[in-house]
């Protein structure tokens, strides 16, 4: 008995349209009613009663039905169940981001990762934006989190995207702008700023650039600022404001973070991976990371962040 035709059905069952049904499991009608002729005359009864009302089951199918749900989630469970003793071989993730340590608190979901798969070995690697996505492509990373304009022309990477957020600029607490709750834009006319050059940043950054540009600030164009700690350096050393986004806020002695609210796209960040990957630990930390509340991670990391920064 073909899975994928019992899972068909399945779905014709419970939407009651073999419409609906084809869109579902991304086949054409005429490939779902082809499935499904196919699966009457296999089984030798009538399944389906199909009229203008839609498609409802007959008795033998209202059978088949709720025996084929039983022997999918069957299968199902044992293909998790394979890939976790598959886990036992193919044993190490390795894996990208860019920004501080303490970014979105990746911590916690690696100590989840850890909790549920414990021999998995975890490799991490603090790696430059720009080279994030071409290290997965050629192999080097199992999987990375990236701005995902990064992946936009490598058709071998997979994208899940996981959250959007805001940017920030970080300064020396003396400057004026510190004072402020949030800025915007504009109010950094004719400040010093610098970004990631042109030829090392995400493409995101490309794009911000030739935005403040516009508005008149002056932009410092850096390759060391690639690298978040460089940059922040640089901005507690007084050499200007570095643009940033909120989650790579942290507690630092003489820089603040100041929000930047105004029409600015948001970045947006994902997980990449090699498609045609063959490392079984890479389904579960994607799927843990698919369902793991990034939203709510950032708004503790930029809680602590502000709430141990009033007592500097």
């Amino acid at each position: 008995m073909d899975v994928f035709r019992m899972k068909c059905f399945i779905c014709v069952a419970e939407s009651q349209s073999m419409s609906e049904a084809a869109r579902k499991m991304l086949i054409t009608r005429p490939a779902m009613t082809a499935q499904m002729n196919a699966l009457e005359s296999e089984m030798g009864a009538t399944l389906l009663l199909r009229d203008k009302k839609g498609t409802r089951l007959t008795p033998a199918g209202k059978q088949v039905f709720e025996t084929f749900k039983k022997v999918v989630a069957q299968l199902d469970d044992l293909g998790a169940e394979v890939r976790r003793i598959d886990l036992r071989r193919q044993s190490r993730l390795r894996i990208g981001f860019h920004g501080p340590a303490e970014w979105m608190n990746l911590g916690r979901l690696l100590a989840k990762f850890r909790e549920d798969y414990p021999q998995v070995e975890m490799e991490i690697s603090q790696l430059p934006w720009n080279v994030l996505a071409s290290c997965v492509e050629d192999g080097t990373l199992d999987a990375a989190f990236i701005e995902l304009s990064d992946a936009e022309d490598l058709s071998a990477l997979s994208v899940r995207p996981l959250y959007k957020e805001a940017l920030c600029a970080a300064m020396r607490k003396d400057n004026p702008l510190a004072q402020k709750a949030s800025i915007t834009p504009d109010q950094l006319f004719q400040s010093e700023l610098f970004l990631p050059n042109s030829a090392v940043g995400p493409r995101y950054f490309r794009d911000l650039v030739m935005h403040f540009r516009s508005v008149g600030v002056n932009i410092h164009e850096t390759g060391i600022g690639n690298i978040s700690e460089a940059t922040l350096m640089l901005a507690s050393a007084g050499y200007g404001i570095a643009i940033m986004p909120r989650s790579f806020k942290q507690n630092l002695t003489d820089v603040t973070f100041v929000d930047i609210e105004s029409g600015i796209k948001s970045v947006n960040m994902g997980l990449v991976w090699r498609t045609d990957s063959k490392n079984a630990a890479l389904e579960p930390f994607r799927s843990l990371c698919e369902s793991w509340e990034w939203n709510k991670e950032k708004e503790k990391t930029n809680g602590e962040t502000s709430s141990s920064s009033e007592g500097i």
